[in-house]
């Protein structure tokens, strides 16, 4: 059995009958493993993939005006041409010291609520974990005053655009994987996979990442049909079951998991994520059919292993589960709705509420940074009773309603809920619909 790694997607190999080969032909087998090998060196070689520094401005929403400049100080140069990662702070402290005058009112609520100390560098990333379950706190407890929902979509903004330091290093490492040729040929193969659902949608990096991709596909392709011919000393007789993703979804089953789970969780089967937004629909898709991807262990996998298998069960998921961007990236976008493409981020939501469909998976990017922050699910678009959509007026336009099943806050509301957020956001939002 084999995985044949094509745009991203697994297809398993059918083997009826595998002959019995000598010891010659077994050699032969492992010279071409070592052609496929040296095929994917001078590849690599050709595309000459480095990162380097430097300084473009980034355009940040207005609501984020006056936390300091958000620049590109990091990208990536492949077969000669230079692509943008994610932006970052230029200067952190200042863009912190920003957050904590203009968020007084939430980060001192969250430091009584879970004693994690005043609100400073040392203790950023102590506020980012509790962030959600403040959300859901305050959601719980009807607490979301006008001031309260301004600070959240700030510091959410901010939150956006600080871990993008991270994701340029995890991506700045992984290339370092790539270029090192003492390591193994699987490992450096899957670095090439893993870049390309890491690097941001909107700057081309992705398209040129994808060449190389292509080109490794086509060795990997090659590398496994020869190997299954010539490899098997012992006769063997297989069928395997064919990967094939999302053409299994079911929306019926889909939508009946997210009305039952979206206010509760499905404690007795999945715990949660720190943040459960992707986590949740991760579940939908598998629970609505779509069978998980790779093995646990595999890099680039969409699973899940059980850690402590009781009435409440301990699990730990894999990345592209429980991360909003990585889910994104692997299923792919079928269309985007971008506030500046639009001119402004109400036409850009009226014409995203009118492509959804019962049964969508949709997000959000916040801040436009490339990195898509929020994941939910498209639970029905009549109202009970209705036989066509109804219109909200918004902003002097109108959008077509649909009912959002998420978790990080939970809730299955419809969008012209007060208290449902998708159509409250910041000036540079981009929305999605996933594949």
């Amino acid at each position: 059995m084999k995985e044949i790694l094509v745009m991203g997607l697994a297809i398993m190999v059918t083997v009826l009958l595998v002959p019995t080969y000598g010891f010659a032909d077994v050699a032969t087998a492992k010279e071409i493993s070592k052609d496929a090998q040296s095929e994917f060196t001078n590849e690599v070689e050709e595309a000459q993939l480095t990162d380097k520094s430097i300084e473009q401005k980034f355009e940040t929403s207005k609501e984020m005006d006056g936390l300091g400049n958000v620049k590109y100080h990091d990208a990536i140069e492949i077969y000669g041409d230079e692509y943008k990662l994610f932006p970052t702070f230029d200067n952190v402290n200042y863009s912190l010291n920003q957050i904590t005058k203009r968020c007084t009112s939430i980060l001192t609520d969250m430091q009584n609520r879970y004693s994690i100390g005043p609100f400073n560098s040392t203790t950023v990333q102590n506020y980012i974990i509790y962030f959600w379950r403040y959300i859901q706190e305050l959601d719980d407890e009807g607490d979301f005053s006008q001031n309260k929902k301004d600070e959240i979509l700030l510091f959410s903004n901010f939150i956006d655009i600080f871990e993008n330091e991270d994701a340029n290093n995890e991506i700045i490492s992984l290339i370092g994987t790539l270029n090192n040729e003492s390591l193994s040929y699987d490992y450096r193969v899957s670095a090439v996979e893993e870049l390309t659902a890491m690097v941001p949608y909107n700057t081309g990096a992705r398209e040129g990442i994808g060449i190389l991709q292509e080109s490794v596909d086509n060795i990997t392709i090659e590398d496994n049909e020869n190997a299954l011919l010539l490899s098997t000393a012992i006769p063997s007789s297989a069928t395997v079951e064919s990967y094939v993703g999302n053409k299994k979804f079911n929306v019926t089953k889909g939508v009946a998991y997210a009305d039952k789970y979206a206010t509760s969780g499905n404690v007795n089967k999945y715990s949660a994520c720190r943040n459960d937004c992707t986590n949740f629909t991760s579940q939908i898709k598998h629970e609505g059919g779509v069978p998980t991807y790779k093995k646990f262990s595999q890099d680039g996998a969409w699973t899940y292993k059980v850690i402590h298998n009781t009435v409440y069960p301990t699990l730990e998921y894999t990345p592209r589960w429980c991360n909003s961007n990585k889910f994104g990236t692997f299923f792919g976008v079928k269309s985007k709705y971008s506030a500046k493409s639009y001119g402004s981020k109400y036409k850009a939501f009226v014409n995203f509420a009118a492509a959804i469909k019962k049964g969508s998976f949709i997000s959000i990017d916040g801040t436009g940074d490339g990195s898509w922050d929020h994941s939910g699910f498209v639970s029905h678009v009549f109202h009970k009773g209705d036989n066509s959509r109804k219109s909200i007026s918004y902003h002097g336009y109108k959008y077509k309603d649909f009912k959002v099943a998420q978790h990080s806050k939970n809730y299955n509301r419809w969008a012209s809920d007060s208290n449902n957020d998708w159509e409250v956001q910041g000036s540079s939002v981009v929305y999605a619909i996933i594949k």
